[in-house]
């Protein structure tokens, strides 16, 4: 069984943008691979673990939330489907620091 959840790493510098990663746990071992995006401390719902409604969003923010917000609903969606595949095909998982990989 894998876990699979969507983090929120807040930037070491005051009032800059925070990275979103994957925290990635199977068996015991743990793996964070980084995203491209970047979202203010603010902007990250810490009780659900996810970015916030977009209604509490500045209007000058909107769109790049908006945009966002469909690119982690889309990496997730394809994380899913590589772990459904790796287990309808009894494969094993690797995970790298850079991307999710089916063993050769």
């Amino acid at each position: 069984m894998i876990s699979v959840k969507l983090k929120f790493r807040v930037s070491s510098l005051i009032k800059n943008e925070g990275t979103l990663y994957f925290q990635f746990i199977y068996k015991r071992k743990v793996k964070q691979v980084s995203t491209p995006y970047h979202i203010y401390e603010w902007e990250w719902d810490k009780d659900s673990e996810d970015i916030i409604n977009l209604t509490k969003v500045s209007l000058d923010r909107i769109e790049i939330i908006k945009s966002i917000r469909e690119n982690v609903i889309w990496e997730k969606n394809r994380i899913k489907s590589i772990i459904e595949n790796i287990k309808n095909n009894n494969n094993r998982i690797s995970v790298s620091y850079t991307h999710l990989t089916l063993p050769t």
